[in-house]
């Protein structure tokens, strides 16, 4: 081999064993060690002994994740945590890290070969469910992805506050809100406005925790909805985050067409996803496309994509803004 084929071959090996570093990532967050690191630096011994676990084992799990910069280990033998190694923390992206990793989910994979011909849904094929479904026979692993999903929409939140005007609306209707984190947001940053929180109501229930941290149940109602059957009317702008990716372009269609039949004159819709970008680039959301695919049989999607579905909604695209993190929000309006 000469040194091209030795250097190619050493990016595809980084490739085929990536798996190699998310499993001890995820051994780390699911021992709970960026926690107990945070309280202080600890050796070997007392991690092996805290967290009840084989110290051969542990000590070359650790090797790995030292190797690439999740815990440092200090010239003493004290482990503790780097900056990346902090963010598995509780509260975090430990629940991330976890659902990723987690056995439903590789068993979803593994089946994504078999449907390649067949055209099934592999989570589908696996568990013999659809996710919702499944979730609410699990309440461990629901209780993991909710969070999860609780941190993305916490940090999408925050860039949506930043990015997006919301001064001149007086009720926003976020549409699929899940536990409110969204909302909340946007609610603490414009004090004048008042939120509806749409979802089902085994979902809204657990919506209360939020709105007591953010002090806003004055401003906020609950209103349970079922995006497929009717969407609350009267709002100033209406709210899709990361709702239609987890959905084919049929049902997309359908929940685009009652946010319209909600929406009044002059209301404003707006649609945060990633956009898959043209090219052959690398991109965070050519990879959740597949584990959207894998997991909920939905799929991202690029602008050409987005304005076909918005325009056999009967909506019109007025423009495509950044957030950054490779989040866009769509702000559409009613056809006149």
């Amino acid at each position: 081999m000469d040194n091209e084929q030795i250097s190619t071959g050493d990016t595809l090996m980084r490739h085929l064993t990536a798996k190699w570093i998310s499993k001890p990532v995820s051994i780390a967050a699911e021992l709970r060690i960026p926690d107990i690191l945070a309280k202080r630096p600890m050796s070997l011994s007392e991690l092996s002994e805290v967290t009840d676990t084989n110290k051969d084992y542990l000590h070359r799990v650790l090797r790995v994740l030292v190797s690439t910069g999740i815990f440092l280990k200090d010239e003493n033998g004290q482990y503790q945590n780097t900056s990346t190694g902090a963010l598995l923390k509780t509260g975090i992206m430990r629940s991330i890290c976890l659902m990723f990793n987690s056995n439903w989910n590789d068993e979803a994979w593994l089946m994504l070969s078999d449907c390649m011909k067949s055209g099934d849904y592999p989570f589908e094929r696996a568990h013999m469910l659809k996710l919702n479904d499944w979730l609410s026979e699990n309440p461990e692993a629901a209780e993991i992805f909710n969070e999860a999903n609780s941190f993305r929409t916490s940090e999408t939140g925050r860039l949506l506050t930043e990015t997006y005007d919301f001064s001149s609306d007086r009720l926003i209707v976020d549409v699929g809100g899940g536990t409110g984190i969204l909302l909340a947001n946007i609610l603490k940053s414009y004090p004048l406005s008042n939120g509806i929180l749409a979802d089902k109501a085994e979902v809204l229930k657990h919506s209360s925790a939020v709105f007591e941290k953010f002090k806003i149940d004055e401003r906020l109602e609950c209103r349970t909805c079922d995006v497929f059957e009717s969407i609350p009317s009267g709002g100033d702008v209406y709210i899709l985050s990361s709702i239609l990716h987890d959905w084919n372009d049929d049902n997309c269609i359908k929940i685009l067409g009652n946010c319209k039949s909600a929406m009044k004159a002059g209301s404003k819709l707006l649609i945060i996803e990633l956009i898959i970008p043209e090219g052959d680039e690398f991109s965070i959301s050519k990879l959740l496309d597949l584990e959207m695919l894998v997991i909920t049989g939905g799929k991202e999607r690029n602008e050409n994509e987005f304005r076909n579905l918005i325009s056999e909604s009967g909506l019109s695209l007025e423009k495509i803004i950044s957030m950054g993190k490779e989040l866009y929000i769509l702000e559409c309006i009613v056809e006149q």
